[in-house]
């Protein structure tokens, strides 16, 4: 796989983090 570039690492980091919270949250409320 190629290493993605500075610029787009930064751009998808926090989008990657929403997708986290996206399925952590369903799954934290389903389990509760």
């Amino acid at each position: 796989s190629v290493p993605l570039p500075p610029a787009q690492n930064s751009r998808f980091a926090p989008n990657r983090k929403l997708m986290g919270l996206m399925t952590s949250l369903p799954l934290a409320s389903s389990s509760s």
